[in-house]
């Protein structure tokens, strides 16, 4: 590692800990027993690496934590190795709402709703690999970013700016590496909104030949995948309604934010049935085809580290 200052780390992490709402012992265990052989590990990925930027894919379910982890690696790779990091998530590829809109009439009415492969715009996240590559000063590279509290994108004038070329890239997000099914695994509804509102397979298979086409060219991009792999799908739906309740609290304690159109339980129940089918299926799969597993406990810490099967 390069020489660091460990008092100022130690109080980065502490500042960390206090933003995201996290029992600091907590953390220091987890730290020392899995994040940081963790950082390890990619840090010799990234020595190794055949080109720059270095891209890390992390894939979890909704709530396990992917964004806190790609924030926390950030702070470690900048601050134990010197290192130019920028990270997104795919959610702010997302489509626009009237984008979306239109899908749901020319395709099927759920494809209204973000989230699934086909809600996204793939191509833009395949150009933002390749323009980071080469970013400056005179060619800077706008991230998009998605306003989920609209459920639309941001004003492009309020896109984060990269100026230079990263040495690493974060690429988060629930279907980040994730692969399609076989045919005949679509034919049986896992829930009631498969069974009721896709009858007819139009949502479920136009999902699964998205994600076999575009989204694979874009996640063959990745250098090292990491799997967040939660207990089961079951725990998704207590982790969201969590993240609800921290968004809510969050901006009841904070003037200066807008009004949380936050989820009510009974919505963010609705709402994970459309990501059922493929975090299931991640759950079955994902473990063979990343690069590191990183098993969680049902309180989102770390139970394991170790390699693919």
């Amino acid at each position: 590692m390069e020489t660091i200052d460990s008092t100022q780390l130690a109080r980065q992490l502490w500042q960390f800990c206090q933003q995201n709402d996290i029992e600091f012992d907590r953390f220091s265990y987890s730290l020392q027993q899995a994040y940081l052989p963790l950082l390890t590990q990619l840090y010799h990925k990234y020595q190794s690496r055949q080109k720059q930027p270095f891209i890390l894919g992390i894939n979890g379910a909704q709530g396990s934590g992917k964004t806190t982890l790609a924030n926390l690696l950030n702070l470690l790779f900048h601050h134990c190795f010197n290192l130019k990091v920028v990270n997104f998530s795919i959610d702010d590829l997302y489509l626009s709402k009237k984008q979306r809109e239109e899908l749901a009439q020319n395709i099927h009415p759920l494809f209204a709703t973000r989230g699934v492969p086909g809600t996204h715009n793939i191509h833009l996240g395949i150009e933002l690999f390749e323009k980071l590559a080469s970013a400056t000063n005179e060619s800077p590279v706008f991230i998009p970013s998605f306003d989920k509290a609209v459920d639309d994108l941001k004003p492009r004038v309020e896109w984060p700016m990269v100026n230079n070329i990263p040495d690493i890239i974060i690429f988060e997000g629930w279907c980040v590496g994730s692969k399609p099914q076989m045919e005949q695994e679509l034919s049986e509804p896992v829930n009631s909104l498969e069974a009721d509102e896709d009858n007819q397979m139009i949502w479920r298979q136009t999902v699964n030949d998205k994600l076999a086409d575009d989204y694979q060219k874009l996640f063959s991009m990745i250098d090292c995948l990491v799997f967040l792999k939660a207990p089961n799908f079951d725990i998704v739906y207590q982790w969201r309604c969590e993240q609800e309740k921290q968004l809510r609290n969050k901006v009841s304690s904070n003037k200066n934010l807008a009004p949380s159109q936050a989820m009510n339980d009974s919505q963010i129940r609705s709402f994970i049935l459309f990501f059922e089918r493929l975090t299931q299926h991640n759950l079955k799969t994902l473990s063979s085809s990343s690069d590191i597993v990183l098993e969680l406990n049902k309180y989102r810490s770390p139970k394991s580290l170790r390699k693919s099967d």
